[in-house]
């Protein structure tokens, strides 16, 4: 499938960062005026992603040495601390190097962007490398220029649970046996800018039942994937491009309300699916990679004016898919089986380091607790 198309990485830390980073076009001066026409286009500036999961922005600024530039970062997100680097511009071509902190150590990048004549638009190549110099992350981004802006408060986010925005299984249900519950430790930890940690803030779909796939011999022969609402495909990334190639993830923003966004994992998508693509609920979008026919995640992403802010999947879909839950086993009030809140005794005993669970990991100590497991 390669690179051809408009693609975007995920490990949602690195996205952030390397993203916001490329879009430094110049349709607006900073202070809302038109730049002079007569004037050398200028790069220098605040700069956010034009359709971002989060509000980053990404200030460029000139050393006083023609052609050499820096910049910082001001972060909304959780996971992203701060990033500085130094850039070299060349043409119409900015070549850049940094570092930026995450969680839980520290990431390089690298970039190659190009800005059109009028710095109105831009694209570039980016690699993110972990600190023994593997690749990351490899590809590829468009945006404009443009402060980070949003409707909502973090208060707002109780007015979106309940809403029933998805109305189709993201993935073929018959096929999947258990599913993990909203703050848990199964995966690893996930979460957003609310000060929780240790947690994981996403479910997981599962096509075995108990423990560690062994041979796969009990694993389906292919399991396809549907969009879950009407929506756009805002970003499409490679987790992991070293080690399958195959696998995506992508983020539909929904028609239904555009400050929510969807997050499906581990997909190999179809040619037909990029950045821009319109959805229907229960459109197809791919099937799962070769590698990963036992697991894939699913979450959704609120934006805020502080950030974004996970919810579960379950809190914003329609009654009629809840009782297809119901009707293998999950409860009428589904939260007692698919949910933890915050102040529960479980997610409390959760310890961490490093993004690892350091006390309770699935399956072997509490896998029970981490997982509900469908009536076949």
């Amino acid at each position: 499938m390669g690179f051809t198309k408009n693609k975007i990485f995920s490990h949602f830390e690195l996205w952030l960062f390397v993203s916001v980073f490329f879009v430094v076009a110049c349709s607006k001066n900073d202070d809302g005026t038109d730049p002079d026409p007569n004037s050398e286009p200028s790069i220098t500036g605040t700069y956010c992603l034009d359709f971002s999961l989060v509000g980053s922005q990404l200030t460029i600024t000139e050393t006083g040495t023609e052609g050499e530039y820096t910049f910082s970062i001001q972060d909304f997100d959780g996971g992203l601390r701060s990033g500085t680097g130094s850039a070299t511009l060349n043409g119409t071509t900015i070549s850049a190097t940094g570092t930026f902190e995450i969680e839980f150590g520290t990431a390089d990048f690298e970039v190659e962007l190009a800005y059109n004549e009028n710095s109105e638009t831009v694209s570039g190549e980016f690699v993110v490398r972990d600190p023994q110099d593997n690749a990351l992350i490899s590809s590829t981004i468009n945006g404009t220029k443009g402060t980070c802006s949003f409707s909502l408060s973090p208060n707002d986010v109780d007015n979106i649970i309940g809403q029933q925005y998805l109305t189709a299984h993201h993935v073929e249900f018959a096929k999947i046996k258990k599913v993990s519950r909203y703050r848990s430790a199964a995966g690893h930890n996930f979460v957003d800018y609310s000060g929780e940690s240790c947690v994981n803030l996403k479910h997981y779909f599962h096509t075995y039942r108990e423990g560690e796939v062994g041979d796969g011999s009990q694993l389906p022969g292919s399991l396809d994937y549907f969009s879950p609402a009407a929506g756009t495909v805002v970003t499409i990334g490679k987790p992991r491009p070293s080690e399958d190639p195959t696998d995506y993830e992508l983020d539909i923003q929904l028609d239904a309300n555009e400050n929510v966004i969807i997050r499906i994992f581990h997909v190999n998508l179809l040619n037909s699916i990029e950045v821009g693509t319109h959805l229907s609920a229960g459109q197809a979008i791919g099937e799962a990679p070769t590698t990963s026919l036992d697991a894939g995640d699913f979450a959704v992403y609120v934006l805020t004016d502080k950030g974004y802010r996970h919810i579960s999947m379950f809190e914003i879909m329609s009654e009629s898919l809840i009782d297809e839950y119901r009707a293998r086993g999950v409860g009428q009030n589904w939260r007692q089986s698919l949910y933890y809140a915050a102040e529960d005794d479980y997610p409390n005993a959760i310890t961490c380091e490093n993004g690892n669970w350091g006390n309770l990991r699935h399956p072997t100590s509490r896998f029970e607790l981490d997982f509900f497991i469908l009536d076949d």
